[in-house]
């Protein structure tokens, strides 16, 4: 994506940027071409550092290491999006557009039992019980308080508190008796690996709770693959902008293109890869609610990318204000898909 202005300016205003942090490390001025290249992550990349064919493109604060497995070091405290109603509203909206374009992708005959990790705020964990049907036992596993309590809301709102079990817990070491390891026929995570700073242990986590036979399916994003039309400057500089800073957290926001990655590295057998498109142009029903989802997101990382340097506020609003006159054009199009990827665990 295209940042807004000439590729000197952007690269003087990274380097001014970076250096407004205290303690940060003098960054170099590099090409408008470095910038435009999609960034890979490299081993180092926990450390802060995002490179993009072995050169480093920012340097930002080191995390401290994890102290061990099942610390909570392992999910980022600094999850970007916040615990506001209005993010839980948003992320209500978002799941009710994703949850059957996900069904769709998965075939739940003959499922008797499933653990979703990382539940939220539980309208996807509802989903699986719902379509799996009468007498599947369906646990979702959260960490954080304030969703699970949304959730439980939502369910008995929605008359369907007894479809699930919801439960604290953190992802790197499932709540779990020994009977309920490798039991499980499926289990499932959405949007949880991108906000851990080891996805590979919460993998192979997940691996630990199927039973031999059962299925894993992962579905994360993968930031880089938002595309607007006609093109949109200032909005893909903010997307931008947004998705490095999962980096300050040692987080990896491209995380959609390793799943399969991941599943092998963690003993499965991958079978199968997929995307949900999560788009729309003008003119569809959905076009509205894809678009205010964009915005959404980063108007609600305004905080956080005002305080990291990365963006500032009156930048945002600009850039915000310029979706709004982008989303009435003539063929305005939002273009992205998310990852799935689904193992099966060796018998």
């Amino acid at each position: 994506m295209m940042p807004r202005g000439s590729g000197s300016l952007w690269s003087l205003r990274r380097m001014y940027q970076s250096q407004k942090s205290p303690g940060a490390k003098p960054a170099r001025v590099i090409s408008r071409a470095e910038i435009d290249t999609p960034p890979v992550f490299s081993s180092q990349h926990r450390s802060g550092r995002l490179e993009a064919h072995g050169r480093v493109v920012f340097l930002r604060k080191e995390p401290t290491p994890p102290r061990g497995l099942g610390s909570t070091d392992y999910v980022s405290d600094d999850y970007i999006h916040g615990f506001s109603p209005e993010e839980q509203a948003r992320l209500t909206r978002m799941q009710d557009i994703l949850n059957h374009r996900e069904l769709e992708q998965l075939d739940l005959r003959g499922v008797s039992s499933i653990l979703d990790v990382g539940a939220g705020l539980g309208q996807m964990t509802r989903a699986l019980a719902r379509a799996a049907g009468p007498g599947t036992r369906v646990v979702g596993i959260e960490r954080d308080e304030r969703q699970r309590a949304e959730a439980m809301r939502q369910a008995r709102e929605a008359g369907e508190d007894a479809l699930m079990e919801l439960r604290p817990g953190d992802a790197t070491d499932l709540p779990l008796t020994d009977d309920e390891r490798k039991s499980f026929d499926l289990v499932h995570a959405r949007f949880l690996l991108e906000h851990v700073t080891h996805p590979e242990q919460v993998v192979r986590e997940m691996v630990s709770a199927a039973r031999p036979g059962g299925r894993v399916v992962l579905f994360d994003d993968d930031h880089d693959l938002l595309r607007l039309w006609p093109g949109c400057p200032g909005v893909e500089q903010a997307w931008r902008a947004y998705w490095e800073s999962y980096a300050d957290h040692g987080c990896d926001p491209l995380v959609g293109r390793r799943l399969a990655a991941l599943l092998s590295a963690a003993g499965c057998a991958t079978v199968r890869t997929t995307a949900v498109f999560y788009g729309a142009t003008i003119g569809e029903p959905l076009f509205p609610l894809v678009v205010d989802n964009l915005r959404g997101v980063l108007a609600g990382a305004a905080d956080a990318l005002d305080a990291a340097g990365r963006l500032p506020r009156a930048d945002l609003e600009s850039e915000l204000a310029e979706l709004d006159a982008w989303r009435s054009q003539p063929g305005a199009t939002l273009w992205y898909s998310l990852p799935l990827a689904e193992g099966i665990v060796p018998k």
